[in-house]
């Protein structure tokens, strides 16, 4: 699909629904993008099932280690169990996991998407500064196989997709 049909169908429902479930998590704008450009990175707005036989779920492609670590986290986590129950998901990084390979994951994976982005204290980039977004995405996703140079693209499609009119708080 493309960036675009991606925000609307995918990131602004997810959204919507994270919003009843962790209402004290903001969605400004750069968080929108970055949401966005990373799902485009790890699955090009299309896979929710890594293709190359690799572990990632969900578009942000979420590998366990990676669901448990938001689960544990001390500021993210108690909300990650907060939208599984709310997901009707059992509370365990595997189950999680399997929820946010289909479409019915969809919200759960955009919140987990959110809460890794919130907890990391620095500020998320602004989404003019490519190289800035990119680092802010490698040390938290860890890719395994990094594709750098698609990361620029991916960032500016993601910049065009989010309007900048019509903020979701």
């Amino acid at each position: 699909m493309t960036p675009t049909v991606f925000y609307t169908t995918i990131l602004v429902p997810g959204i919507a629904w994270c919003q009843t479930v962790i209402p004290e998590v903001p969605w400004q704008r750069n968080a929108r993008i970055l949401g966005v450009a990373i799902a485009g990175q790890e699955s090009g707005w299309e896979y929710r099932v890594q293709l190359d036989g690799g572990e990632g779920h969900s578009f942000w492609m979420f590998e366990t280690i990676g669901v448990d670590g938001v689960l544990s986290d001390p500021l993210v986590g108690p909300m990650a169990r907060s939208l599984a129950r709310a997901a009707g998901v059992a509370v365990t990084a595997q189950d999680i996991w399997e929820t946010i390979a289909t479409p019915r994951g969809d919200a759960l994976a955009v919140g987990l998407m959110r809460l890794l982005l919130y907890s990391d204290p620095l500020p998320i980039p602004p989404p003019y500064a490519p190289i800035s977004c990119y680092d802010y995405y490698d040390h938290l996703w860890r890719p395994g196989k990094p594709h750098e140079a698609d990361w620029a693209t991916n960032l500016a499609e993601a910049n065009a997709a989010v309007p900048l009119t019509g903020e979701i708080a």
